[in-house]
């Protein structure tokens, strides 16, 4: 299990290692002039958490962005998942849309802790 919320309230997503592991990297793929959040990313993909208040409010504020960008473009479709080249099946890529309501409420629900 791994997750992405806000330390401090402990609202969290959590999910399974593959989902997080997935997440991170659509969201590198989404980030990629932002050397400071790819830094990020990767330290919480070792970690297996991302608590979005543990950095600096700059950066706080591009997660949340980027991770609400992401999110709500993987469910609705407009943004690609690498899951879908990976071997898993319709119901793995359903399930993760799926779950990118549950991040996307996380992330809404604290967004005044870092503006949007």
């Amino acid at each position: 299990m791994a997750v992405i919320g806000w330390q401090n309230e402990g609202d969290c997503w959590m999910v399974a290692g593959w989902a997080f592991r997935q997440v991170i990297e659509d969201l590198r793929s989404q980030s990629s002039p932002d050397s400071e959040m790819i830094s990020e990313l990767e330290r919480a993909k070792d970690l297996k958490y991302l608590f979005i208040d543990s950095v600096n409010a700059e950066l706080a504020k591009r997660l949340a962005n980027a991770i609400r960008e992401t999110a709500s473009g993987i469910q609705s479709g407009k943004i690609r998942s690498g899951l879908l080249d990976k071997p898993y099946g319709a119901t793995s890529m359903a399930e993760y849309r799926n779950s990118m309501q549950e991040l996307l409420a996380v992330v809404s629900r604290s967004s005044g802790r870092v503006g949007q």
